[in-house]
């Protein structure tokens, strides 16, 4: 009869400690999939998106302050409507990307929710294209008062706005573009597995192996996300490749300057102060690095951290050129680097994810995204600050 060693039995318990693991409560926005308040407020945003386009497409011009206010809080109330609907369907998605169910209600949102998020993309066009002067005089009535820090974070976007025809274009082709190639990666993280001591493992499981106290186990984990992730590094590179060439071409019709001009906008910093901020962190790249590593050692009682991929890639004869595993110094580059460095569980991969379909709400309802999808704030009462808020 085999035994099973030390590193095996933990892994095993950690396993069997974890047991049935809670899921989320989601009561508080729908019941389910299928309840019927899902399917009326559906319906019912559809029918009240169509009506406010009928209503104010090409007259914001000739409003006075009080009704652009009214037209403005009424966008609101559509836009927390969209967001509860995206908010739970990603939520829902979140907690099983593996279901295929799940994954074709998850779709079956996301295009309801463009669908109706394309017809209220007017609003915020025509609003950026009033004139400064016009929209302070508007301004002076308290109802649209409130709304000032809004209205300025999305006349910001103004000298990047397109045509209203390419806007609409760009909004409904991002549910077959930027949507589902991050979709097609969160999914298939979902469905990598680890084999570690015997134990066919998740991604999460894995990386929570990589905290553990046995030196050991978090080598065996660390060599078997490596391994693994390396097998699947041509589908990867597809996807950050294709989203990188898809935010390349949008930053060149927005003319942007920089690839994080977008992002800085959106933040109201200006790239002058972000690359500022860039170039003193990487000078003390040498000296932060190194003390770091150096103290962790200290505390680890040894005189060196091990290196764990580049062993992996001698035995292996591939070498310094896997970028999986890969080192300079005491550094770890590569794909394996930049998941060694998160050292946050999930965090790495999975809250990443569910923070791109938070922001899916922001994007499925009418406002104007940016090319790295920096989505302007949704529009909520309870945020705004100003004359009358």
């Amino acid at each position: 009869m085999r035994v099973r060693t030390t590193a095996e039995r933990v892994v095993g318990q950690r396993q069997t400690r974890l047991g049935a693991l809670p899921e989320w409560d989601l009561c508080d926005l729908y019941p389910g999939r299928d309840s019927e308040a899902l399917t009326r407020d559906l319906a019912r945003l559809a029918g009240d998106a169509e009506a406010f386009r009928g209503r104010y497409q090409g007259h914001l011009a000739d409003l006075s302050g009080a009704a652009l206010g009214a037209a403005v809080e009424t966008y609101e109330r559509l836009q927390e409507t969209g967001g509860r609907i995206m908010s739970f369907a990603s939520l829902v998605h979140a907690g099983n990307l593996a279901d295929p169910e799940i994954g074709r209600f998850f779709q079956t949102m996301q295009e309801r929710i463009n669908a109706v998020s394309t017809t209220l993309l007017f609003f915020t066009l025509e609003l950026n294209r009033l004139e400064d002067g016009d929209l302070e005089a508007k301004e002076a009535d308290p109802a649209l008062a409130r709304y000032c820090p809004w209205l300025r974070d999305t006349r910001a976007f103004r000298p990047h706005q397109l045509s209203d025809e390419i806007e609409q274009l760009l909004h409904e082709k991002y549910v077959a573009g930027r949507a589902a190639w991050t979709r097609l990666f969160d999914e298939t993280i979902a469905d990598l597995r680890f084999s570690i001591r015997g134990k066919e493992l998740t991604e999460a499981e894995a990386i929570d192996l990589l905290s553990d106290t046995d030196p050991e186990i978090r080598r065996e984990a660390a060599l078997a996300i490596g391994e693994v992730l390396r097998k699947n590094a041509r589908t990867f590179a597809l996807i950050t490749n294709t989203l990188a060439k898809d935010k390349e071409i949008e930053d060149r019709w927005r003319r942007f300057a920089h690839p994080i001009s977008s992002r800085n906008l959106a933040n109201f910093v200006e790239d002058e102060v972000v690359d500022a901020l860039i170039a003193a962190v990487r000078d003390s790249y040498p000296r932060l690095s190194h003390r770091y590593y150096k103290l962790k050692a200290r505390w680890f009682g040894v005189d060196a951290l091990p290196l764990l991929g580049p062993q992996r890639a001698v035995a292996r004869g591939r070498g310094p050129a896997d970028p999986l595993a890969r080192s300079r110094g005491n550094r770890i580059v590569g794909l394996w680097g930049l998941l060694a460095r998160a050292r946050r569980g999930r965090r790495a991969v999975f809250c990443r994810a569910l923070d791109r379909r938070a922001g899916a709400a922001r994007q499925g309802v009418g406002c104007l995204r940016t090319s790295d999808g920096a989505e302007r704030p949704s529009l909520s009462a309870a945020q705004l600050s100003g004359p009358g808020a």
